[in-house]
């Protein structure tokens, strides 16, 4: 049994899911309080009901199915690391996503490839990284978990092939 556990990071879609499901129960809750004080004027209730509720509803749902799809995410790639089918991939690029930002910094991504017997040349791409890894790379091959020879399901393994860090 392995007991290394995946990580997959806080990404954008975990925490807009937070945000949103927060924001979903606050307008929840807010329209069941503002139902019942509002219950002698029965035409101003059930419009506060259908909008407060309605809106909350809208945005916990989103909340929550955003939050399930990053909990699914890391069981996947846990149970692919438990698995231990893996692949030997070569390190072949570090770049910026420069598309994402998170308190004005953008991620560095690790790049690694792996070339099957059939020919095929397989891409994958680590998870974000907030400091650039490249002078810390212990060497330039890193293992790749696989579901199976089902190469879109993949967990870059990065953590074996850098130092542990703290940032401070």
């Amino acid at each position: 049994m392995n007991s290394k556990k995946a990580k997959i990071g806080m990404n954008a879609i975990a925490i807009i899911g937070l945000i949103f499901s927060i924001i979903g129960a606050v307008f929840l809750v807010l329209g069941i309080v503002l139902f019942n004080g509002l219950k002698e004027e029965q035409t101003d209730a059930f419009m506060f009901l259908f909008i407060f509720d309605g809106i909350g509803l809208i945005f916990f749902i989103l909340g929550i199915s955003f939050l399930v799809s990053q909990l699914l995410k890391k069981k996947t790639s846990q149970r692919l690391l438990d698995n231990g089918n893996y692949v030997v991939a070569e390190i072949f690029d570090i770049t910026q996503e420069y598309n994402v930002e998170v308190n004005g910094r953008h991620p560095f991504v690790i790049n690694c490839k792996y070339e099957a017997m059939d020919g095929t040349v397989h891409i994958f791409k680590s998870r974000y990284l907030y400091y650039n890894p490249e002078s810390l790379l212990k060497n330039n091959a890193v293992r790749v978990y696989v579901d199976n020879n089902n190469y879109k399901k993949y967990y870059v393994d990065i953590d074996e092939v850098l130092p542990r860090i703290e940032n401070h």
